[in-house]
């Protein structure tokens, strides 16, 4: 622990102490929130760091407030400090300091989604003491909703914490919803972009918290598609091959909207390429159950994904490869980067990248993407020889740059 408290020290720039008269500098807010950003991040930016990611989110919290009680109006310091309750699973503290974040901030859909995990949180903590926590969140939900009319994340994640309450039928209602939206958006948390001056651990530090957050976000939405296979599988055995198409159905579209989810990334591709299999597969069996010549479509199918998988690895080395050898200088150029290097599995398996595919070779350039399409092209030697590698077990983490979990 010692150790742990001089490489804090070391890296915050606190140094020897200096004559006893002598004042510490006073940080501004956003010093201080930084600095509770590179807390939370400790595990990631701290060599050999002696602390695992629970203590880091909980030592985080108290410089969050510091930077909230400067800046009691900031709505980037409230949301880091709801969402550093929230990954300690201090629901009570969490839910609390909503109450003051929505009160200033109440067009903020991010805030509305924090607290619907929250209140579910509540929920599963206490089921018998608070009925009504549930309906808060499904409530938090569509508020965020409303805020944010063509995303159907948060009528996803709704639906996700009806099917956990074992409400089906109102889950199946805000599923419905969901669909009816052009797509999904993920929402980013307010992550500075200059956790370290050393950029690859800048943004292996954003990579650490962000990534988290989507993971959560879409972990939900991949919960419901999996209750609607289910759901199918129950409907088919019991011979209502009609009823059993339609939630086989549903959990394709959902799919769908997952691999399609801005801003495009590895995580929401690799979670989709696993669901559209299983509907795939599901809807094969189903057709071998009506005898219908169907079967080899969803077959084929779910064989064109087994090559978007062994593509999608070998695109992640590529992009591991790129960000070591030439880090991007912003956030929006990391995510750009990677919009670009998946573009080209995402229109294979038949989903809707945001970019035009670039095939490897290819010399186009956009010099108003933040310099990511030069450092694609850059490493485009290197990303031809990584293509093709094998795939992973399906549960493995795809996402670069981000520890196990074992630790939490």
């Amino acid at each position: 622990m010692a150790k742990l408290l001089v490489l804090i020290l070391l890296i915050f720039g606190a140094g020897p102490k200096g004559a006893p008269n002598e004042v510490a500098p006073t940080l501004t807010p956003d010093e201080q929130f930084r600095n509770a950003w590179r807390e939370f991040a400790a595990p990631v930016l701290i060599e050999n760091a002696d602390t695992t990611r629970e203590q880091a989110r909980i030592a985080s919290i108290p410089k969050f407030e510091a930077a909230v009680e400067a800046a009691p109006d900031d709505c980037a310091y409230r949301t880091g400090l709801v969402y550093a309750h929230i990954s300690a699973e201090q629901c009570v503290e969490a839910k609390e300091a909503l109450v003051e974040a929505i009160e200033r901030c109440n067009d903020n859909p991010l805030l509305y989604l924090l607290r619907a995990e929250t209140e579910a949180g509540l929920a599963k903590m206490a089921p018998d003491t608070d009925k009504d926590a549930i309906g808060r969140a499904i409530r938090s939900c569509e508020r965020a909703a409303a805020l944010e009319p063509k995303n159907g994340l948060a009528l996803l994640q709704a639906a996700s914490i009806a099917l956990n309450a074992r409400d089906q039928q109102l889950a199946l209602e805000k599923l419905d919803l969901a669909l009816a939206r052009p797509g999904l958006r993920l929402p980013r948390l307010p992550i500075p972009d200059n956790l370290d001056s050393n950029r690859t651990r800048a943004i292996r530090a954003w990579q650490f918290i962000q990534m988290k957050q989507w993971m959560d976000n879409l972990g939900r939405c991949r919960d419901v598609a999996r209750n609607l296979l289910i759901l199918g599988i129950e409907k088919k055995e019991a011979g209502d091959l009609d009823a059993a198409e339609q939630h086989f159905q549903r959990a394709l579209r959902v799919a769908r909207l997952v691999g399609n989810a801005r801003p495009n990334n590895f995580i929401s591709v690799s979670m989709a390429l696993d669901l559209m299999e299983d509907a795939y597969l599901s809807l094969a069996l189903l057709a071998e159950a009506r005898q219908s010549p169907e079967i080899e479509r969803w077959k084929g199918e779910a064989g064109v994904l087994f090559i978007g998988r062994q593509e999608l690895h070998g695109a992640l080395q590529h992009y591991m490869k790129v960000i070591q050898k030439e880090p991007p200088t912003s956030t929006d150029a990391l995510l750009d980067l990677e919009a670009r290097i998946i573009a080209r599995i995402m229109r294979g398996v038949a989903l809707s990248p945001t970019h035009d595919v670039l095939p490897i070779g290819s010399g186009k350039k956009d010099e108003n993407q933040h310099g990511a399409a030069k450092q694609l092209e850059q490493s485009k030697s290197e990303g031809s020889k990584a293509e093709g590698v094998p795939g992973e077990e399906r549960d493995a983490e795809t996402s670069p740059a981000i520890p196990d979990d074992s630790d939490q």
